[in-house]
């Protein structure tokens, strides 16, 4: 594959990833949850049950477990967005990019 076709499907790949992320955070975020089931979903035994699925299917796929570890870990974390972070999505701007 041409390098030029490789950083095509990288950047499709990533731009799906986004989008995925999007709808998993929506979810999550209570938009689709009634507010006493949301700690069912966002809860630390929740989250060591979500890290050690997709280990298990990281290394059915071939990808390095402590990869989708990290990956899983930063976006289960109420902390990963900074605190005076802000994003508006009716004007699609995040100011700290």
């Amino acid at each position: 594959m041409k390098a030029k076709k490789i950083k095509y499907e990288i950047n499709r790949i990533d731009m799906e990833i986004i989008t995925l992320i999007a709808r998993r955070s929506n979810l999550t975020s209570g938009s689709g949850l009634a507010q006493k089931d949301n700690a069912d979903v966002t809860g630390k035994e929740n989250t060591e049950e979500v890290i050690r699925r997709v280990m298990h299917k990281a290394v059915k796929t071939g990808l390095d477990p402590h990869i989708a570890e990290k990956v899983y870990r930063v976006i289960e974390s109420p902390k990963s967005v900074p605190e005076n972070t802000h994003f508006n999505k009716e004007e699609r701007y995040f100011p700290d990019i």
